[in-house]
């Protein structure tokens, strides 16, 4: 308690503000200021989140300790060359909804560990992204970005990229030098096709890319050896790559609402067993013992009942093919 502080403990706190000089985190929560107040006194402070309506953000008022800031409102529109005193600052997130172009001096925190720019109009990613070299996450959901500079590739230490719900229709084939990423959220765009060179992320654990406009994947996609979580949901897939079924770490994998006639034998016999989901394809419909099924390759079928789901071999001679609806 002595070392978290929230806005609630601040308003009702009529001591001497000296006295709480040891704390290290403190939030707002639900406060906006009408100007940035001044918080030296809070010497050990290394994490704080705070909304200030004015255009004028003071960071000369914000104690030198500082490694995690997050600001939100007006305050950001137009960041002052004065961050730079914060010198042990590594993790910075800016909430303003109205927040079009990223401030220039953000370019030149080269010591940020992570950038967190969520849910706003954001539409346009300088190349000098480049220049934040230790960024190990970069989270920019929920924008408007439409492109991402090639530079992108110079954040060789990025282990977490979240670029989904924005506007984005191709990836920078840079992304191949991005080696050390796990998590790397695509959904929620307007991709048609993954570059090739997202194949040399070995690393991957988790890849989302539900909710495009996605034909096909890359035939190397067996390159992920490290791939556990797979989501495809909401594409225009037609069909997979055999090599898919080398992903012998996936444990879970969607690929709701596409439009998959049929799967490679090799990566039904790898899914059997694990978390997946193809509803809303165009499997034919089959009939086995007065159970539907839909038959998904020319060896398999698949059957799913609220959330359990079954894959068996096609049985000879027990298949009769339902009727089309009129």
């Amino acid at each position: 308690m002595k070392e978290k502080l929230r806005v609630e403990l601040v308003e009702s706190y009529r001591g001497n503000l000296n006295d709480l000089s040891s704390l290290t985190h403190i939030t707002f929560k639900d406060k906006i200021f009408k100007s940035t107040p001044d918080l030296r006194v809070f010497e050990n402070l290394s994490s704080l989140s705070i909304r200030v309506d004015s255009e004028d953000f003071d960071f000369n008022k914000m104690p030198k300790s500082i490694k995690n800031l997050g600001i939100g409102y007006k305050g950001i529109r137009d960041m002052s060359e004065d961050i730079k005193c914060l010198d042990k600052l590594a993790e910075l997130s800016l909430y303003d909804k109205h927040l079009f172009d990223l401030p220039e001096v953000v370019y030149e925190l080269t010591n940020l560990k992570m950038l967190n720019i969520q849910n706003s109009y954001l539409s346009d990613v300088s190349e000098k992204i480049g220049n934040l070299t230790n960024l190990v996450v970069l989270d920019l959901s929920n924008n408007r970005i439409t492109k991402m500079p090639e530079e992108l590739g110079n954040n060789l230490d990025l282990t977490v990229l979240k670029l989904d719900h924005n506007f984005l229709r191709s990836i920078p084939d840079s992304i191949s030098n991005l080696t050390k990423l796990f998590k790397l959220y695509l959904n929620n765009n307007r991709l048609e096709y993954i570059p090739q060179s997202i194949t040399s992320l070995s690393g991957l654990e988790y890849l989302c890319l539900d909710n495009n406009e996605i034909i096909e994947l890359p035939e190397m996609i067996d390159n992920l050896k490290s791939l556990i979580e797979l989501k495809l949901d909401h594409n225009k897939l037609i069909k997979l790559p055999d090599t898919i079924g080398w992903l012998d770490k996936l444990e879970k994998i969607t690929i709701e609402n596409n439009k998959l006639s049929e799967l490679p034998d090799s990566f039904v016999e790898l899914i059997k067993d694990k978390k997946v989901s193809l509803k809303y394809n165009k499997f034919p419909q089959v009939r086995i013992n007065d159970k539907d099924y839909w038959q998904i390759s020319s060896s398999y079928m698949y059957r799913k009942t609220g959330r359990n789901h079954s894959i068996v071999k096609v049985p000879e001679g027990e298949i009769t093919y339902l009727p089309k609806k009129k």
